[in-house]
């Protein structure tokens, strides 16, 4: 149940975060580490390591502004 899962220690409830994704212009490589395995809920990846030189100029949104905005207050709305 979600209660049971969220409703423990002093910070009881849940966060949301609305994220905006973009897409690389090429894939991302990393080597394969022991700290990556197992269950995580949060993995720090390497900064950079793997990434073309200008990796931030190829991004693109995955989701339109338009769409983007839509979405994100559908989910304001449903909170």
């Amino acid at each position: 149940m979600v209660a049971e899962r969220f409703d423990w220690g002093d910070g009881k409830g849940l966060s949301l975060a609305i994220v905006r994704v973009h897409q690389l212009g090429e894939p991302w490589v990393l080597q394969n580490r022991k700290g990556f395995g197992g269950c995580r809920s949060w993995l720090g990846l390497p900064e950079k390591e793997g990434l073309p030189e200008n990796w931030e100029a190829d991004l693109k949104p995955v989701l339109s502004d338009a769409e983007f905005a839509e979405q994100s207050a559908a989910i304001k709305e449903a909170m």
